[in-house]
């Protein structure tokens, strides 16, 4: 009897400890979708070719590329590109802002995983990728009613509307060219001069 309330004891006593990490990281799946959103923004803005250009930059010179006239841009921007340095996928770097120490900012740059998001001369790069997994249709499937919930419960899918598909069709083929240079690239193989245009290529 008394072993058993020892042990109960103990393991009262750290519950806390233990559950914590496991809190923590269910805390980290019920936010994890911020992060794909945040890089699909970030695409859409076109903020990674951005950065690469200027080299290294704040939140308000990259704001000044962009077609806004929000003051709270750059505020917002910061917050987006900090998330992602602390995913690595940016560098950040502390600057003095004022020149005389009184104040700090935050400058951003490419690393060696954005540089992936940037496209390269041939305007090949993930992005493809990226847009395809949260193009409408795929992320459809997800939603309850609807795709994959649908099929588990009724054993039946919804069927996608023509211009969603049409669209899907499109990032899938963008994503074809990305392999290919990938491919092209790992076996060392060159492109040739007389070699059609990738806006030759039919399908």
């Amino acid at each position: 009897m008394s072993s058993s309330a020892e042990e109960r004891q103990t393991s009262h006593g750290s519950t806390g400890e233990e559950e914590e990490e496991p809190c923590s990281y269910a805390i980290q799946l019920v936010t994890s979708s911020v992060l794909p959103m945040v890089m699909q923004t970030s695409i859409e803005l076109g903020l990674f070719d951005i950065i690469a250009d200027l080299g290294q930059a704040s939140a308000s010179e990259i704001a000044s590329h962009l077609p806004t006239n929000n003051p709270d841009a750059p505020f917002m921007l910061d917050r987006m590109l900090y998330l992602l340095s602390t995913r690595s996928v940016l560098s950040c770097s502390a600057i003095d802002s004022d020149g005389d120490g009184g104040g700090f900012g935050r400058v951003y740059s490419i690393t060696s995983v954005s540089k992936y998001f940037v496209s390269n001369q041939d305007g090949v790069s993930l992005i493809p990728l990226m847009v395809l997994i949260q193009d409408k249709v795929f992320m459809a499937s997800w939603v309850k009613n609807h795709g994959i919930p649908k099929s588990v419960i009724h054993g039946m899918l919804s069927i996608a509307k023509e211009d969603d598909v049409a669209e899907y069709g499109k990032n899938v083929r963008k994503l074809a060219l990305v392999l290919l240079e990938a491919i092209s690239e790992s076996l060392g193989l060159e492109r040739k001069c007389n070699a059609p245009s990738r806006e030759g290529v039919r399908y």
